[in-house]
């Protein structure tokens, strides 16, 4: 399958959320009950092709902003390769440092 053909929504969809706790065939959701914008990192690290994304937007066609409702189950077919975190491949830590002050030193807040 080509990247043209491929389509994340689906793709991501067929996972349920480990985030939100969504089932397998909806899309994500806020804390407030709306359909996100897009999809939590922990639901695009279930899927090879887009697991070292961290930002895939939700399909416009799902409604993302608006009321969230549950979706239709997934059809089925089961992906054509393992899961980066069911074939052992760890989770990727994500951080930040801040600084809040221009006299504040960045080196005392990283944390390792």
């Amino acid at each position: 399958m080509t990247d043209e053909e491929f389509d994340a929504g689906a793709a991501i969809e067929r996972h349920p959320c480990p985030t939100c706790d969504v089932p397998a065939g909806s899309e994500c959701r806020t804390g407030t009950g709306k359909t996100a914008v897009k999809y939590h990192t922990r639901r695009l690290q279930l899927v090879p092709h887009v697991a070292e994304e961290l930002h895939v937007l939700t399909p416009p066609d799902r409604g993302p902003g608006k009321r969230w409702a549950l979706g239709p189950e997934p059809d089925g077919a089961e992906p054509t390769e393992p899961a980066p975190l069911a074939a052992g491949i760890t989770a990727v830590r994500i951080g930040y440092a801040h600084c809040s002050t221009a006299t504040q030193e960045l080196q005392s807040q990283l944390v390792l």
